[in-house]
């Protein structure tokens, strides 16, 4: 049986192109080079146990501006 995968995908070109963000974060802000694998490695983990919690907090935010919305929407009806 396969392992199914935990965390946020990305297609391949994006998931390069944050590779690519985050080895030049490490090069300018950081003045510690890393490479291709160590950013991919990086980039896993952030996308396995980070970004679910970003997402799902995205998710809520957008729940609550849409309740507010709609309440907005019935207060001009009254």
């Amino acid at each position: 049986m396969a392992k199914k995968k935990k965390g946020v995908e990305l297609q391949k070109d994006v998931y390069d192109q944050c590779v690519a963000h985050l080895r030049r974060y490490f090069d300018t802000e950081m003045d510690e080079p890393i490479g291709a694998l160590q950013a991919s490695m990086l980039l896993d983990y952030i996308l396995e146990h980070l970004a679910p919690h970003m997402y799902n907090q995205g998710i809520a935010d957008m729940q609550t501006y849409m309740r507010e919305r709609v309440e907005d929407m019935f207060a001009y009806m009254k």
